[in-house]
C-alpha cells in the first residue's frame, strides 16, 4: 500500500510542467529605421564572446529623433551597478554600438567581481584551533558528535573595501556621441559643404540682372568658411555715342558665423571679393572691348533650414561695396561715361546645400 501511493506521487510530480526558460530582461524601443532589440543583443555578444544570460543585466533603452538627430536615454543595471546615460548622434547605428560595448564593459566587469569575493573570503571562513598543551591528556571521547556541533559557524569579520582602482569599466569607458573604435575625435575634423545658388542682383552691371554662383566650405559647430565664385549675367545700356553690354565674373572668401540652433541656423557673414567687369563697346566710332578691376567687401546675412542631415535650404541678402571701373568714351572729345556700377551693388540669393559631416 505504502509502495502504491509513493508510485502515484511520484508519478504526480513528473506530470507538472517545466517553466519556460528565462530571457534577458530587455526593454527596447526605437524608430523603425533603427536596429531592434536583437541587434542590441547580437552587439553585446560579438563584444563578450558570449551572449548574455538571464539575471546578468537589466536593460531598458529608447530611441527618439529629434529633427536631424536620434537620442538615446539608457537605464541599466549590471551586478550592483547601475546608469543612466543620454547619447546623441546622427544615425541610430553609432548609438547602438555604444549601448552594446557600454553594457558589455558593465557586464565583464561585475562578472569578475563577483568571482573574485569568494576568494577574499575564503582563507578566513575556517581558523585553525589552538594545539593541545604538550603533557595534557586529551579528553575522552564520549561519542558522535552531533551534526549541529559539526556545522557550528564561526564568525568572520567582513571584507575591507580597498578602493585601489576605478571599475575597469570606467577606465574602457567609451566616447558617448561617437561610434566605437574611432580612431580620431570628431571635434578635429571639420565638415564641409557644397552649394549652388542663384537670384537677382542689382548694382554690378546696368539695371537689373540675375547671378548665379557656386561655394565649398567648411563647418565647425559655431563657423563656417566659405570660397564663392559668382557670375552676373550680362545687361546692356543704350547711348547715342555707343553701346556697352557688361557682366562679372568674381570670386570670395568669406567667414561665418554660425547663428541659431537645431536645424535652423543664422550665418553672419564678411569677406573679400575679387574679380573683373567684362564691358564690349559699339558704335559709330568704337568698336572694343575691355576689362575692369573688381575688389570690394562683402558683407551678408541669411537663413538656413536643413530639413535632412545632408541637406540644407540657404537664402541671403549679400552686399558689396567695391572698388568700381568705369568705362569711357574719350575719343572723339569730350569724354562720355559710358558705364559706372554703381558703389554698394546687392545680391538676393537662395540655395541648395549639401552638407557632410556637419556636426552641429
Amino acid at each position: 500500500m505504502l509502495l502504491c501511493a509513493a508510485s502515484l506521487g511520484l508519478f504526480g510530480l513528473a506530470q507538472v510542467p517545466e517553466p519556460p526558460p528565462a530571457e534577458v530582461e530587455v526593454r527596447w524601443t526605437a524608430p523603425p529605421e533603427c536596429p531592434d532589440r536583437e541587434a542590441l543583443l547580437r552587439g553585446i555578444a560579438e563584444r563578450r564572446g558570449q551572449p548574455l544570460v538571464p539575471g546578468q543585466a537589466r536593460i531598458d533603452g529608447r530611441i527618439t529623433r529629434s529633427g536631424s538627430r536620434y537620442v538615446l536615454r539608457l537605464d541599466f543595471q549590471a551586478g550592483a551597478r547601475r546608469e543612466r546615460r543620454e547619447l546623441g548622434a546622427d544615425a541610430c547605428a553609432p548609438l547602438v554600438d555604444a549601448t552594446a560595448l557600454r553594457i558589455a564593459l558593465a557586464v565583464d566587469a561585475a562578472t569578475e567581481a563577483a568571482a573574485v569575493e569568494p576568494a577574499e573570503v575564503g582563507p578566513e571562513a575556517a581558523p585553525a584551533g589552538p594545539p593541545a598543551a604538550s603533557g595534557q591528556p586529551e579528553a575522552p571521547d564520549s561519542g558522535p558528535s552531533t551534526p549541529a556541533a559539526e556545522a557550528a559557524p564561526v564568525p568572520v569579520p567582513p571584507p575591507v573595501a580597498e578602493p585601489l582602482a576605478p571599475p575597469p569599466e570606467r577606465r574602457a569607458e567609451a566616447p558617448m556621441d561617437a561610434a566605437p573604435g574611432r580612431a580620431v575625435p570628431r571635434a578635429a575634423a571639420p565638415g564641409g559643404l557644397v552649394r549652388v545658388h542663384g537670384g537677382p542682383e542689382y548694382g554690378a552691371v546696368p539695371g537689373l540682372s540675375g547671378a548665379v554662383g557656386l561655394a565649398v566650405g567648411l563647418l565647425w559647430p559655431r563657423l563656417r568658411l566659405e570660397l564663392q565664385g559668382t557670375f552676373v549675367a550680362p545687361r546692356r545700356r543704350e547711348l547715342p555715342q555707343a553701346d556697352l553690354r557688361a557682366w562679372l565674373l568674381a570670386a570670395s572668401v568669406q567667414v561665418c558665423a554660425r547663428l541659431g540652433r537645431g536645424a535652423l541656423e543664422f550665418p553672419v557673414c564678411g569677406g573679400v571679393e575679387a574679380g573683373s567687369v567684362r564691358g564690349v563697346a559699339h558704335g559709330p566710332t568704337i568698336e572694343r572691348a575691355a576689362f575692369g578691376l573688381w575688389v570690394g567687401g562683402v558683407l551678408s546675412g541669411g537663413v538656413a533650414w536643413r530639413f535632412h542631415p545632408r541637406l540644407a535650404l540657404w537664402a541671403a541678402l549679400q552686399g558689396v561695396a567695391a572698388v568700381r571701373p568705369s568705362f569711357q568714351l574719350r575719343d572723339p572729345e569730350p569724354t562720355v561715361v559710358l558705364f559706372e556700377p554703381s558703389p554698394v551693388s546687392g545680391r538676393v540669393l537662395l540655395g541648395l546645400e549639401l552638407r557632410i559631416r556637419d556636426r552641429r
